[in-house]
This record gives C-alpha cells, structure tokens and sequence, in this order.
C-alpha cells in the first residue's frame, strides 16, 4: 500500500517545486501507511516545501501546522496547531515493535500514539463525537475529558459527555453534565431534552416535567420531534401550565 502516493510525489518533487497539492493521499489506505506518507510529506516541508493537504481525516490534518475547515464550499475557520503531531517518530517506533517480532504491539502502540499526541481541543471535542456516532463511549469519554481540561467552559463538551455517560446507563454523572452545559449556557436547547430524558430515567417527574416545559417553550421549530415526544412525557405529569416552570 501507499507505492502509487509515493511514485505520485516523487514525480512532484522532478521539477523542485515551492508547492505540493495533496488530495485526500491517505484516502485508501491502512493506519501505518498513511502515517508513513504523512512522515514522507512532513519531511519535505521541513526542507522548505509548502505542502497544502486536503482530506477528510480530522486526526491526517493534526499532522499540519495549519488547518482551514470548509464546509460547503465556505471556510469556517482557521485553526494553529502549536504541536503538529510527529509522523517520523511513530514510524519508528511501529518499526521497532515490528522488528522484534511483536506486530500486535507494534499496531497497538502506533494507535495509541496518535491518541496521545498534542490535539487542540476542538479536535478532540471532534474525534470525542466520533466516537460517540460509533457508539464507542469509552473511548469518547477519553477524548471528551482530554477535551474538557483544555476548555472547561465549553457547553458543547459537557453536552457530548452528558450523552456519552447517559448511553452507558450513568444517568446522575449524565444529569450533572448536562445542568453544567445549561449553566454555561442557558440557550443550548437539546440539553433541556436530554436532561429531561435523564430525570425521567431516574424517576424524578416534578424536575423532568419542568425541563420538558422549558424545551417545550424555547425550542422553536428546530426540534419538532422532540417537542411532540416533550409534550407525551409532560402530560403524562399534567402537562404544562403557566406558573409551572
């Protein structure tokens, strides 16, 4: 894997260009070659080659000094990386497990290197929903707490953790994460649902049932299937009246 990436660069580097393009070059291939390319292309950009990246991957772009997000067509935002993860090194040290005959190490090592190394928080906020989408909630809960220490004041964090420990049946920890995303920022309407959801779930209906009004009241047309899910689950209680909340 990765001969067609390296012939493709190495045909780029004939005419010693100031610029390299790269469309998404690690697109089809396995962990350890795509660090090995991304290795390769670090290498000329500390020899004073501009190397512009383009790719899908969130944790190939943590190898840049630089990263621009677009969506649809429009930049998003412009984001420095102080610690651009180091492709050479863990290269190396995949091939050090290899060569003494330990290949599950070697595998395991390199995947826990590229968890470890230096992730701005909004990368790790975004590799944490990842994993959430793959269910895979422990390790979200890696990445969110790594994402918290970076930014404890992000609402968006506390939600994502509130969801995961909610998923894996932790619902008092899942309360108090989402009542910190309401108290960091009282607009964050899904969390209302969510805390709703959570109090039900442990059998408090006088603080669900006031929950489920205020996201009943503030969510607006965005959320319509939860408000009519919000309005069952409120009736259930008697509804919601003025004065209640």
């Amino acid at each position: 894997g990765g001969q067609q990436q390296r012939v493709a660069i190495a045909r780029a580097l004939v005419n010693g260009p100031a610029l390299i393009l790269a469309d998404e070059p690690t697109g089809n291939l396995d962990s350890r070659t795509s660090v090995e390319i991304m290795a390769l292309l670090q290498a000329l950009n500390r020899q004073g080659i501009t190397v512009v990246l383009v790719t899908h991957e969130a944790d190939i772009a943590q190898y840049a000094g630089r990263i621009l997000h677009f969506r649809d067509g429009v930049l998003g935002r412009d984001e420095r990386i102080a610690n651009p993860r180091d492709a050479e090194a863990w290269t190396h040290l995949g091939e050090l497990y290899e060569q003494t005959g330990e290949p599950q190490k070697a595998k395991d090592c390199l995947q826990k290197a590229k968890e470890l190394a230096p992730m701005s928080g909004d990368n790790l906020l975004r590799m944490g929903e990842t994993r959430l989408s793959e269910k895979k909630y422990p390790e979200a809960m890696d990445f969110l707490n790594r994402a918290l220490e970076q930014d404890p004041k992000n609402p968006m964090v506390h939600f994502d953790i509130g969801f995961a420990l909610a998923s894996m049946g932790q619902m008092p920890q899942a309360i108090a994460a989402y009542q910190k995303t309401l108290q960091l920022d009282p607009n964050f309407v899904a969390a209302y649902f969510n805390l709703g959801t959570a109090l039900n779930e442990m059998n408090n209906p006088r603080a669900a049932l006031a929950v489920y009004c205020r996201f009943i009241e503030v969510a607006g047309d965005r959320f319509k299937e939860e408000v009519k899910a919000a309005t069952v689950e409120a009736a259930k209680y008697g509804g919601c009246r003025p004065g209640r909340l």
